[in-house]
């Protein structure tokens, strides 16, 4: 446990304690892809952020960060875009506390230096779980904008293949939200139409919970098919349980082997023992949120991997197909190989 004092041109006799170690301990679902560090190198805010309380965090935080002493200065920003707003608008939106005057990432970085205040760190991680949507809105609005920022970052040489690596990655995501969507719908609609008919109570919140539940590959499947059974277990209507069973199980096959492959141009292939592996390691390591994005994190690392892995380093000339994503047809029928 250490104490710290501040005393800058914002705050004057502030005291707080750190007590976590650095970097460890999060709060449950708080997962920052990037440390204060990272960010202060990416030049947060055009680099006039944090250029007044230096003395408060590590030396080595500063000594490649992207700062500017005057004002902000956009075309510090990796990605050269205006991300700033003035300090006035922050207290107007009531995003300013007083123990934090800077705002969200002086937040961060006391709480990533161990500094634990429940309150206030339960409403800042809120406040990011926000602003994750509103960053996938405007990556969603302009792709080409951060697409160009991230290539400039890579060596000119590397180029062609950080492009590669984008467009797959975009594709294969475009194609697993699409698809897990539709998914979604047609189970949820099938499993609520088919539960209504055999009669089962709460057959539209099933068929809702059956929808919502496809996210997660297999557990889902398996947790949405035996639970409407087992309520309708309490009846003593055997013959009525196994149809339930019956109907769950049908109604999966369909969606997947059916209506999905009929509707997609393109699927998400995935090896069944990674995709199980993957929701078992991400739900173990942190949570229901893990259990979410097992499947796109899988896919987004074999993609990377088979770009570079196998297409750079052991030149394979494969590599400059999709990692990851099939025609619908290559489902449905083997694939011959053609004549040279």
């Amino acid at each position: 446990m250490k104490k710290v004092i501040i005393t800058d041109r914002m705050q004057r006799g502030y005291v707080y304690w750190r007590t976590e170690p650095v970097g460890w301990n999060f709060a449950p679902g708080f997962t920052p892809d990037l440390t204060p560090k990272e960010m202060l190198r990416l030049g947060i805010f055009g680099g006039k952020y944090m250029t007044d309380c230096q003395e408060e965090f590590p030396r080595s935080w500063f000594a490649r960060a992207r700062l500017c002493a005057e004002r902000h200065d956009a075309r510090l920003n990796c990605f050269g875009v205006n991300a700033s707003q003035s300090l006035a608008v922050w207290r107007r939106s009531g995003w300013i506390h007083k123990q934090d005057p800077r705002g969200w990432f002086q937040w961060y970085c006391r709480y990533y230096m161990g500094r634990r205040m429940p309150d206030e760190d339960a409403r800042q991680i809120k406040r990011y779980g926000a602003s994750v949507v509103v960053m996938a809105l405007y990556l969603a609005r302009q792709p080409r904008l951060y697409r160009h920022g991230i290539v400039s970052l890579v060596s000119p040489k590397h180029r062609p293949v950080a492009t590669r690596i984008l467009d797959d990655l975009g594709a294969t995501l475009r194609a697993w939200v699409v698809g897990q969507l539709l998914a979604m719908m047609v189970l949820a609609v099938l499993t609520a139409l088919g539960l209504w008919v055999l009669g089962v109570p709460y057959w539209l919140a099933f068929g809702i919970f059956t929808g919502l539940v496809a996210v997660v590959p297999f557990f889902g499947t398996m947790v949405s098919t035996l639970l409407p059974a087992l309520f309708v277990v309490g009846t003593g209507d055997w013959l009525r349980v196994l149809a339930v069973i019956v109907l769950g199980v049908l109604v999966h096959v369909a969606e997947a082997n059916v209506v999905v492959p009929r509707i997609m141009q393109r699927q998400v292939s995935l090896p069944p023992v990674l995709t199980i592996a993957s929701v078992l390691t991400m739900g173990t390591l942190i949570g229901v949120v893990g259990l979410v994005v097992a499947v796109p994190v899988l896919a987004v690392t074999m993609v990377v991997v088979r770009h570079i892995v196998q297409g750079e380093i052991y030149g394979d000339a494969e590599h400059f197909e999709p990692a990851v994503l099939r025609t619908t047809s290559e489902f449905r029928t083997p694939r011959t190989p053609t004549a040279a």
